[in-house]
């Protein structure tokens, strides 16, 4: 037996759940011989087992032997620290009060502000290359003019600027700029077309016959008549359409 009699007693020990599958073969008497053999063993008393029982017992008695080892050399190591004085105290430091200068009043947000400022730039980066690489499809494009409206409008996504090159390139280089320039001057949100190229509404059949009448009655006086020459009520042929 292993004896830890000068250590302070455990309260507690441990039990395999595996190594109790013996009881499944034990009659309850002998399941209660068991356990009081471990309780005893465990408390340096001796354990009175025979036959079968004392075989039974030794998994058991070896497992208490090997922690009872376990916990004598906790108690030594704890009690070669305590002549040393104990656990080795934590070194102290004297504190120190960091007051930043004047151009670091806040050091913590100027980091911030320059991670900000990284991002930024990289964003940047990333749309201008995009820009370039669709300003390649388009010949006929006035940069100038494209690049003042992305840079008025912060234009980032890829299908606004499309749409944006889309539209310039259907005009020359010198209606491009002016397109540019009425949208940033009314603050409009969009480009649109020039006035002067906007297609007149088409006149109605009815519109067209008044002025065809007007055109002949214009080109008789322009001979040199008047209405009052003809003794005759003046006829003009007027083609009339059904609108």
């Amino acid at each position: 037996m292993l004896i830890t009699k000068g250590y302070v007693m455990k309260k507690s020990f441990k039990l395999y759940i595996d190594s109790l599958d013996v009881l499944d073969e034990l009659t309850d008497d002998q399941a209660g011989q068991l356990f009081k053999a471990i309780r005893a063993y465990e408390i340096n008393k001796e354990e009175i087992l025979n036959g079968l029982m004392k075989a039974i017992f030794t998994p058991f008695k070896n497992n208490t032997d090997r922690a009872k080892v376990e916990y004598i050399a906790v108690c030594e190591r704890n009690k070669a620290n305590g002549l040393r004085g104990g656990r080795p105290k934590p070194t102290t430091t004297q504190s120190v009060i960091y007051e930043p200068s004047q151009t670091q009043v806040n050091p913590v947000k100027a980091d911030k502000d320059k991670d900000k400022d990284k991002d930024k730039d990289k964003d940047k980066d990333i749309t201008e290359r995009k820009i370039n690489i669709k300003l390649k499809e388009y010949e006929n494009i006035n940069k100038e003019a494209f690049n003042e409206w992305v840079k008025y409008k912060k234009y980032k996504a890829i299908g606004a600027i499309t749409k944006t090159l889309n539209f310039l390139s259907k005009y020359d280089n010198l209606t491009q700029q002016q397109i540019v320039d009425t949208s940033i001057m009314n603050n409009y949100k969009g480009l649109f077309e020039p006035k002067q190229q906007r297609q007149q509404p088409a006149q109605s059949f009815r519109q067209q016959d008044k002025q065809i009448s007007r055109n002949k009655v214009d080109t008789y006086l322009d001979s040199g008549y008047s209405l009052r020459d003809f003794n005759e009520p003046f006829e003009v042929e007027v083609i009339t359409h059904e609108s």
